[in-house]
């Protein structure tokens, strides 16, 4: 059973993901933190 995100937590995390690949995130990210904001902003 899956779940789908609310569309607010998903836009966060597609922010989040667009900082990453710019390099604007900082060093503070973990490959976890990198992978779920992926998913989250997958849904």
């Amino acid at each position: 059973m899956g779940h789908t995100p609310p569309k607010g937590v998903q836009e966060a995390a597609q922010r989040a993901v667009d900082w990453i690949e710019d390099g604007k995130a900082g060093d503070n990210f973990t490959d976890v933190g990198r992978t779920r904001a992926r998913q989250l902003a997958k849904g």
